[in-house]
C-alpha cells in the first residue's frame, strides 16, 4: 500500500501574501488653486534596482487620503524585502514629488497592529517634513479552514478465509475527470467494525472549499503476501457526509444483499489553520538569543587565517552570520534587546566556560539591537581567551530556561542561533537537552563556519525523523543546521537557508499546544519625530 496519508504539520509550504492598505495624512500642498492629487507607487528592490509593484487610485485634491487600491505584496519571512512609497501630486501634464518613505516588509508586518505611521520625505526640498505615511499590512485572505474526520466502519464484508477482514480506507477527489488520491487511513487488524484514528485534510486539498465537489471513500482488506481484497466504495460530497453521517459501502460485483457491503461513518469537524503571520499581527514576538564559539579551534583572532580575525575591510563569517540573521529577526521583537553568550572560552579568571554573557553581565546578558551583538563580540574578543572543548549542551539549557521564561509574559517564541566552527563533543549531552527544549517554544538554528566537516551535526538537524536518544523522542523537530560555506559566503542566502523553517515551526508549536493568535493590537500612536 503506497502511503499517502496527509501530515497537516507538513504541508507545503504555500507563499503567503499581504496586501498593504495606505493612508497619508498633512501632506504639503504642491498646488495654487486647488490641493494636491495625491498617488502613492510602490516598488521592491531587487539586487540593485526598483521593480515597481502597485500604484494606489489618485486622490483628487485631498491632502489626508485613504486610498481604496491596495498593494499585494509576496511575503518572505527569510528575506529582507526592502520597500520604497513615493507620494507624487499628480497633475493632467506633470507630477512632482511630495515625498518618500522606505522600509522593509518586515518592519510594517512586525509593528504593533501590524501598522506604522511613518514621515515623508524629500531631500533637499526646502520643507524637509512633507507629511505622513501610514501603512497597514493584512494576510491575504486564504483558505483556512481543515477537515477533521474519525471515521468507523460497520458491518464490513468479511474477506480473509480465516479471521476477519483487515480494513483501510483510502479518499479520492474528482480532478480533471479521474479520481486523485488524498488521503489513506491506517491499517486496523481483525475486525468488520472498525475505529480509525482521527486525521486532518486542508480543505484547500479536499475540495478546493466546495462542500459539493464529489469524494470517493474505497475500502480495502489489507493482505501481508497478496494484493487487497476490495471491500466496497461510495461516492458523497462533503455537505451530504456532515448531513447524513454515514455511506452505504457498494460492491457492485457482490450480487447478494445489492452489492451492500457494510457502513462507513463519519464524525466531521470544520476547524480553522491559522499561519505564522496570524500570530505576528496578533502579536507574537520572536525574540532572538545568539550564542558564539570561542574555542581554540578558530584560530588566534590577531592572526589573518582565523575564523575570529577582525578585517578592518570585510567582516568576518561570524559577524556576517550574526547581521543575516539577526537584521530579519529583530523586525518581530518589540524591546529589540537580545541576550548575546559566548562558549568554549576562558575568562579573565582563567575558568573555561561553556555558557557565559559576552557584555560581562551574567545577570543582565541582553544587549541592544544588532549592532549590540556585534560591539560585545568585539569586546568579548579582547577580554576572554579561545579555549575548548566545544560543548552546547549549557547554551542549549540556558535557552531553554530563557524561552520557559519568555513564554509566561505572552505570545513569545525564542530563536537561539549557535555560531561554531566545529563539531561538538557533548553530542549525548547536546541531544538530551534539545529533546528536553522541543517541549518549549524554542528553535535552534546552528551556523557552521569555516571548513570543518561538522559530521555530528547531521544528528542534530533531524528532517527525516525526529531526534532520539534511544529512551526519549523529541516532540518536533527544533534544529536547522547550515554550513556557511554551502551557501558561497552570501549572508542573504544563509538567512533564507536557516529560517526558512521557523514559520512552520512557531505554528507547529502554537497548534501543539492548542494556541490561538491574539486579536490584532491597536497601533502605537505615531510619535511626529520618529524615524
Amino acid at each position: 500500500v503506497i502511503d499517502c496519508r496527509w501530515n497537516i504539520m507538513q504541508q507545503p509550504n504555500l507563499q503567503t501574501s499581504v496586501v498593504l492598505h495606505i493612508h497619508c495624512s498633512n501632506l504639503v500642498n504642491l498646488d495654487v488653486t486647488s490641493k494636491s492629487d495625491p498617488q502613492v507607487t510602490v516598488e521592491l528592490k531587487q539586487g540593485n534596482s526598483w521593480t515597481h509593484l502597485g500604484r494606489t487610485e489618485i486622490a483628487k485634491n485631498n491632502l489626508n487620503p485613504k486610498f481604496t487600491t491596495a498593494i499585494n505584496v509576496a511575503y518572505f519571512f527569510e528575506q529582507t524585502q526592502d520597500l520604497r512609497f513615493t507620494v507624487m501630486d499628480v497633475d493632467d501634464h506633470d507630477s512632482d514629488l511630495i515625498g518618500t518613505y522606505e522600509c522593509t516588509l518586515a518592519s510594517i508586518v512586525g509593528s504593533r497592529g501590524s501598522q506604522i505611521t511613518k514621515p515623508l520625505m524629500k531631500i533637499g526640498a526646502h520643507k524637509t517634513r512633507r507629511g505622513e505615511i501610514t501603512i497597514l499590512a493584512e494576510e491575504l485572505a486564504q483558505l483556512r479552514e481543515s477537515v477533521v474526520f474519525r471515521l468507523q466502519g460497520n458491518h464490513l464484508d468479511k474477506k480473509d478465509l480465516f479471521g476477519k477482514s483487515d480494513p483501510y480506507v483510502i479518499i479520492s477527489k474528482m480532478r480533471g475527470g479521474e479520481w486523485l488520491k488524498i488521503h489513506q487511513t491506517e491499517v486496523v487488524m481483525k475486525t468488520l467494525d472498525p475505529q480509525w484514528q482521527s486525521f486532518t485534510i486542508p480543505m484547500a486539498l479536499l475540495n478546493g472549499g466546495d462542500y459539493n465537489a464529489h469524494l470517493k471513500f474505497d475500502c480495502f482488506d489489507w493482505d501481508k503476501h497478496s494484493s487487497h481484497d476490495f471491500i466496497g466504495s461510495a461516492e458523497t460530497s462533503l455537505k451530504d457526509l456532515m448531513e447524513k453521517k454515514s455511506v452505504q459501502l457498494i460492491n457492485p460485483k457482490k450480487k447478494k444483499h445489492n452489492g451492500t457491503a457494510g457502513m462507513l461513518s463519519a464524525d466531521i469537524t470544520i476547524t480553522k489553520t491559522y499561519t505564522f503571520l496570524d500570530y505576528i499581527i496578533g502579536g507574537c514576538q520572536i525574540s532572538l538569543m545568539v550564542a558564539i564559539d570561542f574555542t581554540a579551534s578558530n584560530g588566534n583572532p590577531q592572526q589573518q587565517t582565523s575564523l575570529h580575525y577582525r578585517n578592518p575591510i570585510e567582516p568576518n563569517e561570524y559577524q556576517k552570520a550574526i547581521s543575516a540573521v539577526g537584521s530579519i529577526l529583530e523586525y518581530y521583537d518589540s524591546d529589540k534587546r537580545f541576550p548575546v553568550y559566548g562558549f568554549g572560552g576562558a575568562l579573565p579568571t582563567g575558568i573555561t566556560s561553556h555558557c557565559f554573557a559576552l557584555n560581562g553581565n551574567p545577570e543582565h546578558p541582553e544587549v541592544d539591537r544588532v549592532g549590540g551583538i556585534l560591539d560585545a563580540y568585539r569586546m568579548a574578543l579582547d577580554n576572554v581567551a579561545l579555549s575548548g572543548p566545544t560543548n552546547f549542551k549549557n547554551i542549549i539549557d540556558a535557552a531553554a530556561t530563557f524561552s520557559a521564561i519568555q513564554a509566561e509574559t505572552g505570545q513569545v517564541y525564542t530563536v537561539l542561533l549557535i555560531i561554531t566552527d566545529g563539531d561538538i563533543t557533548d553530542i549525548d549531552d547536546t541531544i538530551d537537552s534539545i529533546i528536553k527544549a522541543s517541549s518549549l517554544p524554542l528553535s535552534i538554528i546552528i551556523v557552521g563556519v569555516g571548513k570543518s566537516g561538522f559530521t555530528a551535526m547531521n544528528r542534530l538537524d533531524s528532517d527525516d525523523r525526529l531526534l532520539s536518544n534511544g529512551r526519549q523522542t523529541a516532540q518536533r523537530d527544533i534544529v536547522q543546521f547550515v554550513p556557511f560555506r554551502n551557501c558561497g559566503q552570501d549572508p542573504d542566502r544563509l538567512a533564507r537557508e536557516v529560517l526558512a523553517e521557523v514559520p512552520d515551526q512557531v505554528v507547529g508549536w502554537m497548534k501543539m499546544r492548542n494556541i490561538v493568535p491574539n486579536e490584532r493590537p491597536p497601533p502605537p500612536p505615531f510619535a511626529p519625530d520618529s524615524e
